[in-house]
């Protein structure tokens, strides 16, 4: 015995109490015998020299033939050589690396030898050949076979297979047991790790765990959702000090807001290493229910062992696939399984696990509430959205001014994912001018442009073009402070077209907040109770989405309850009270008739300012601002102006014969526009 297999010790070992209690004329003994001619290679031996006799005529040389049974004499020759053999110190890497494996997930001695046998048959094609022979004798099933090799209780071993740990982590396939079939195998995710070429336990988990998720932003970039991001890293960093179980924190919302960078980002801040679960199978097709369950266990007690790691399981809507769909308080609820095996899931797992989700609708409560701590994860504020794009412009080699991010920014209340894929093909196969092309283009097939986009249009807007009759100018300054507190509230109002909405969209930007805007005909019903469940509402979802309310044609909600009559027209009026005193939220009401609304409502606004006509001088700036000319003496003279006629005008223009407009005409034709409007006819304001 020159030089063994590296697998011929192992082997060898299972082998030999088959010769201890088998004859050589059984079926198990003739399958044996010619298993072992078939691979004498493998234990470097030459079976016809080490099986041969001594005569009268010399020393006879054994010949194999196949299906005779061995004499007793060279059968007992034959379990004397495998006794010699297995007591050889030569391992093999697949055992080695087999029983690091189970160290590394914490398998104990009797599972240990159960996979390590069955690592074998996957990693020795010899050997699985031997097994198949010895089934096909229908002697013994493939649990006996099993414990014969290891010495194990067969009914262990049975056990061991249908019920076990092994089964729950995956770590053996094919259990199915079909008569005079071997299908038991190791799944190639983890013969991956088995055959590790490094031989150590870290490589082995390198395997199993993969490389860590890097996060690619920074915590300030989730500033607009501090308060929940600063508690759910406090909630990490304590399950990890203290070995909490069952802590799991669930971030849900739209696709593409950032829920897998936020899950990177939230890991990095709590000093952890961040392993997403189980996102290819071995093929490198999606996985199902079952293979992401069973890696979420084995990465649970991987994590476990390394220390300060947390589990992503992404798109966890994968729990639910092929479950049961029933309804509940009309809710459409999809059954995930077995509740009580999710549910222990959720209580017991050691490592902090943050789960993902585009919706929370189809989940059963009962899950949802083994959430540790929930956070809704929206699309960020325009300020952030501009320093987003500032950034994804700048890694996809795009050249976008800081005002031009910022007007995209407010202009597209879309999630990060949408800049980044516009900017990819504005990268490849335009320039800066084709990216709100390329948005429109990425946005449209699922409908998120046209999300709830504000009525108002997005200008740059000029203070010095509207007449209030307070400084407005030291109130945007304070906006505009990181200290300024968000709690106030504004009431414009005046004759139409001065600006009152365009100055409620700049407040906005001061305070870098997006538009929540509602008409009173969005709020008012004509049934009891709901147009007060609408005002509600409304300010509740500002509220949750950080938002500034914009309120237009305000008269229509809270006018003079001297002359109520229906008690739903007082309580109407209270509800938008309530709701304007406890906002934490900026809230600007617009309004063309002033005398029409609740005294006692005027009060509770912060301020309160009139946009009137603008001055002589103003028109004239206006002029030269729309038209690029000198205005005319008489623009002075209209005392009727307002920004909103300038843009009526300069939207005439543009179906006008060119060259035809000259500053008279361009005057002339805003003379009209201030005449229609002291006519009283109505029209669309600016």
């Amino acid at each position: 015995m020159k030089r063994l297999s590296k697998s011929a010790s192992a082997l060898a070992g299972y082998l030999r109490p088959f010769f201890e209690k088998n004859d050589p004329a059984s079926p198990l003994g003739r399958v044996i015998s010619d298993w072992c001619w078939d691979n004498q290679t493998l234990f470097d031996v030459d079976l016809s020299e080490l099986l041969a006799t001594r005569g009268k005529g010399g020393i006879r040389r054994r010949r194999r033939v196949h299906g005779k049974a061995l004499p007793k004499t060279a059968w007992r020759k034959l379990g004397e050589f495998m006794e010699t053999c297995a007591q050889k110190p030569v391992a093999s890497s697949i055992i080695l690396n087999a029983r690091m494996t189970s160290e590394v997930v914490g398998l104990d001695d009797i599972d240990t030898e159960i996979f390590v046998f069955i690592a074998m048959t996957t990693g020795e094609r010899a050997f699985t050949r031997l097994i198949s022979k010895v089934l096909s004798t229908r002697v013994l099933e493939t649990v006996d076979i099993i414990s014969e090799m290891t010495g194990i209780d067969a009914a262990n071993v049975a056990e061991r297979l249908n019920n076990g740990l092994l089964n729950r982590l995956q770590f053996i396939d094919g259990v199915e047991d079909r008569p005079g079939i071997y299908d038991l195998y190791v799944p190639y995710t983890v013969m991956d790790a088995v055959r590790s070429s490094t031989g150590s336990i870290d490589g082995i988990e390198r395997a199993l765990l993969g490389n860590a998720a890097r996060s690619k932003l920074n915590w300030s970039d989730f500033d607009h959702i501090a308060r929940e991001r600063d508690f759910a890293v406090q909630i990490v960093r304590s399950a990890i000090r203290c070995q909490e179980r069952g802590v799991n924190i669930l971030l849900y919302g739209a696709p593409g807001v950032g829920k897998t960078e936020f899950a990177k980002t939230l890991a990095h801040r709590a000093g952890c290493d961040l392993f997403p679960i189980a996102e290819y199978d071995e093929d490198g097709e999606e996985p199902d229910r079952e293979e992401r369950l069973s890696s979420l266990r084995i990465a649970d007690r991987l994590a476990r062992r390394r220390g300060a790691c947390v589990l992503l399981f992404d798109e966890m809507e994968d729990v639910l696939s092929g479950g049961d769909i029933s309804w509940r308080k009309n809710r459409r609820i999809r059954q995930s399984g077995s509740k009580v095996h999710l549910n222990r899931l959720l209580e017991h797992n050691e490592s902090p696990v943050i789960w993902t989700t585009n919706s929370v609708h189809e989940f059963d409560p009962a899950f949802l509430r083994r959430m540790t701590f929930s956070i809704e994860m929206k699309i960020p504020p325009a300020s952030v959205r501009a320093r987003q794009w500032r950034r994804l412009a700048k890694k996809s080699g795009v050249k976008l001014s800081h005002r031009r991010s910022n007007e995209l920014a407010r202009a597209h209340a879309l999630p990060p994912s949408f800049a980044n894929s516009a900017l990819r093909a504005v990268a490849a196969a335009g320039d800066e001018s084709d990216l709100e092309f390329a948005l429109n283009a990425v946005a449209r097939p699922g409908g998120s442009n046209r999300m709830k986009q504000p009525r108002i249009k997005v200008r740059s807007f000029d203070l010095a073009l509207i007449n209030p009759d307070c400084d407005l100018s030291l109130i945007e300054r304070r906006l505009q402070q990181a200290t300024c507190p968000h709690d106030v509230s504004f009431c414009l109002y005046g004759p139409p077209g001065t600006g009152k909405s365009a100055l409620a969209a700049h407040l906005a930007d001061c305070l870098e907040l997006d538009i929540l805007e509602k008409r009173g005909s969005d709020l008012l019903s004509p049934w009891v109770g709901e147009t007060e469940q609408n005002i509600a509402e409304a300010f509740e979802e500002a509220a949750l989405e950080q938002k500034l309310l914009i309120i237009d044609e305000a008269e229509t909600l809270f006018w003079n309850r001297d002359g109520a009559t229906k008690s739903w027209e007082a309580s109407m009026v209270n509800e938008f009270l309530v709701g304007l005193e406890r906002s934490p939220v900026p809230v600007v009401c617009t309004t063309n008739h002033l005398e029409r609304i609740d005294a006692a409502a005027l009060r509770r606004f912060t301020f309160k300012a009139k946009l009137d006509y603008l001055t002589g001088d103003q028109a004239a700036a206006a002029f030269s601002r729309f038209f690029s000319q000198a205005a005319p003496a008489s623009i002075k003279r209209c005392g009727t102006l307002t920004p909103g006629d300038f843009a009526v005008v300069q939207k005439q223009l543009r179906f006008c014969e060119e060259g035809k407009s000259s500053p008279m005409k361009i005057a002339s034709m805003l003379e009209t526009e201030a005449a229609v409007k002291q006519k009283g006819i109505s029209r669309i304001g600016f």
